[in-house]
Formats: structure tokens, sequence, C-alpha cells
């Protein structure tokens, strides 16, 4: 898996034109680092957002609704992801442009209303 994952980052390094080498990999225990951690969840968090699938199976439906719940609190989630800088590819050229990331907020909360009854 070392091995794999040294390929993967040495690969990411050649397609976006950066100019770095991995050298080592190594894993870490869960609970080692609480950053990394946190940015997973996050990025889970960003991701259940942008797919915003629909709820056909039991899985799918829990997450959407601990996205919706987490969304919907008092918490200070909702103003963090909607301050989130997110850029797509535009079309078939290289540029990127800048999309606002409540706009997929705002379509996965619409889409998920009803999960939080």
């Amino acid at each position: 898996m070392k091995v794999d994952m040294l390929r993967q980052l040495n690969i990411q390094s050649i397609y976006r034109g950066e100019n770095f080498k991995v050298n080592s990999v190594s894993y870490l225990p869960k609970k080692a680092t609480y950053g990394i951690e946190v940015t997973d969840l996050l990025l889970g968090i960003v991701r259940t957002i942008i797919l915003n699938e629909s709820s056909d199976s039991n899985r799918k439906k829990a997450k959407n609704q601990l996205v919706m719940e987490l969304l919907n609190n008092e918490s200070n989630l909702y103003p963090f992801l909607e301050s989130i800088k997110l850029f797509e590819w535009y079309g078939d050229s290289s540029e990127l442009r800048s999309v606002p990331f409540n706009s997929y907020i705002d379509v996965f909360f619409s889409s998920n209303l009803k999960l939080l009854n």
C-alpha cells in the first residue's frame, strides 16, 4: 500500500505540473493527528454536498441526514462551508473559474429538506 501511495502522490506532482517528488510515505494510526481527522471529516461533508446523491440506501440517507443536521444547527459549520473557495474547470479549456460553494449547499439543502423531520 505504501508503494501505491508513493506512486499516486508522484503522479499528482506530474499531473499538476508541480516540481516535487515524494521519496517516502508513512501511515499514521487513527487518533494520532486530529488535524488530519478533522480535515478528512470536512472533506467528506463537502463531498456529500457536492455529489448530492439521492438517499435511496440507508447509508446515503444517514449521511445526508447527518450533514443536514450539522448545517441546520446553531454551529458555525454553515458559515465555514459557505466561505470555501471552490474552483471548477470551465468547459474544455484549462481555465478555472470560481464557483460559490453556497450554491451547492443550497441545492443540497433543498433536495434533502424532508430529512430534517
